[in-house]
């Protein structure tokens, strides 16, 4: 009988382990009225930001060394469940790249780190450099999502809005999507520093965070930012023939952790970042007190399914 009970046990646990992220999802955010959820895939190894260096080798390595995912630097998509005058109304979206090798064709002609320039309203002085890009769509992420939580490798999070805020995130998914469609701007462009409120295109990262501030989730900058500080010879802007070495790049091990003479201050939101709060949070770590747990669906060691309620 015990026999029984334990491979029933290990069954059971294995079922949860490989389920499908829409039947997690049904049984969780999507009973909630309104609400956002993000999908967070992690790159395959954590990107080193200490220096120029590491960084890049940290890209490489999650390009060829056996990497879990295609996703070198993170991705993150959301999708957004409302009811609306008592009609349920779902969209999903998210901002991806055709082709990384872009960026690697702009810093080896020289722009260097002015690949990350941002936020763009400080550093005018510096190009804002994009790439070919495009949207995310359920049915292609659908099939990633289910193989990245049998590798244990996602998460998501859901945070609970208001009616009013569900509809203002709606309609600006929906207005991203049609000018993406009638346009060669919003999603056909992907760069650090396109802001998409302006629909000038965005990473996969400002882009969700675009949608979160539609949400009306405040005070989250410390869950998604990263932050570094790039020596002005980093930063190149071949408009006035300014070039950076890609050896000077990879010789040099200056730290970019903290301000410096001669440096600026980038801040980005980052997958890795958002991935490893939700970690923190799921493991009951580190939760603010303005934050209420509403579900912690717990997938495997690394992948959870949150729901937080931010509160006022």
């Amino acid at each position: 009988m015990k026999k029984k009970l334990y491979i029933f046990f290990f069954l059971a646990l294995s079922f949860k382990a490989f389920a499908q992220y829409d039947e997690i999802a049904n049984k969780t955010y999507r009973q909630l009225e309104n609400s956002i959820t993000i999908q967070i895939i992690p790159s395959s190894y954590p990107l080193n930001w200490k220096t120029s260096q590491g960084l890049i080798f940290s890209l490489l390595k999650n390009k060829y060394y056996f990497p879990k995912t295609k996703a070198v630097l993170g991705h993150v998509t959301a999708e957004v469940n409302c009811t609306l005058s008592g009609k349920k109304i779902r969209k999903f979206s998210g901002q991806k790249v055709k082709d990384l090798n872009g960026f690697r064709n702009h810093v080896l002609n020289g722009y260097g780190f002015s690949v990350l320039n941002r936020p763009r309203n400080v550093y005018q002085d510096l190009p804002l450099l994009t790439i070919a890009g495009g949207l995310d769509n359920y049915s292609d992420s659908i099939v990633k999502f289910n193989e990245l939580i049998k590798k244990n490798h996602f998460s998501s999070v859901s945070f609970k809005i208001d009616e009013e805020s569900c509809k203002k995130t709606i309609d600006f998914m929906q207005k991203y999507e049609k000018i993406t469609n009638s346009s060669k701007r919003a999603g056909n462009q992907y760069g650090f520093g396109a802001d998409p409120k302006k629909f000038e295109g965005a990473g996969c990262a400002s882009y969700v965070e675009a949608v979160l501030d539609y949400a009306g989730i405040k005070n989250l900058n410390f869950w998604l930012n990263q932050k570094v500080y790039i020596p002005n010879s980093f930063l190149g802007d071949l408009v006035n023939n300014k070039k950076v070495s890609i050896w000077k790049l990879l010789m040099n091990s200056e730290e970019l952790a903290s301000p410096k003479p001669g440096f600026r201050k980038f801040v980005f939101p980052d997958p890795q970042v958002i991935y490893d709060r939700v970690q923190s949070i799921g493991e009951g770590k580190n939760i603010p007190d303005h934050v209420k747990v509403l579900f912690n669906e717990r997938l495997g060691s690394k992948t959870f399914v949150l729901g937080l309620d931010v509160l006022d």
